[in-house]
């Protein structure tokens, strides 16, 4: 596979996946390791992030929203330094946001809101470029010491 981009969503081409597990067999190596934008969204896919994907250095987007993914939030997604987009929402994640996902410093958006993450955020005032008017992370049991954003996480989960 000698690709930078891969979109696979429900309904495209008229393929509707079947609550496949989407992980174990999507790894990547090879010409693949030039993989800039994985959209895997919407698709029933379930099992849990490999930690394989921490190895798609030139990954850009990673799309995984609207599936039924379980598990951890892999430490090894904090080895994508080119990362600018992150949404994983509306999965059964749980466990705790991984504290290498300060590393991401070319993130810019975000999105894990309706999983159930809990526990203490890592210090995200180390992204500089994270748009926080895009980024969501509500409905999650989340918390965090600092306190302005506690206070925007607290003004989030009411939405």
């Amino acid at each position: 596979m000698n690709t930078s981009f891969i979109f696979f969503q429900e309904g495209s081409d008229g393929y509707r996946s079947d609550h496949g597990t989407l992980l174990r067999p999507l790894c990547f190596s090879g010409s693949s390791n030039h993989l800039k934008d994985l959209r895997l969204g919407n698709n029933l896919f379930s099992g849990g992030i490999p930690d394989e994907w921490g190895d798609l250095a030139w990954l850009e987007q990673l799309e995984l929203q609207g599936n039924q993914l379980t598990g951890n939030i892999p430490e090894e997604l904090g080895e994508l330094s080119m990362l600018t987009f992150l949404n994983l929402a509306d999965n059964h994640l749980d466990g705790t946001l991984p504290v290498s996902m300060v590393n991401l410093a070319a993130l810019q958006v975000l999105i894990l809101k309706g999983n159930k993450l809990a526990g203490a955020l890592p210090d995200l005032s180390v992204l500089t470029n994270l748009l926080d008017d895009q980024s969501d992370l509500r409905w999650n049991a989340l918390s965090c010491d600092d306190a302005d954003l506690s206070a925007f996480l607290d003004t989030k989960q009411g939405e």
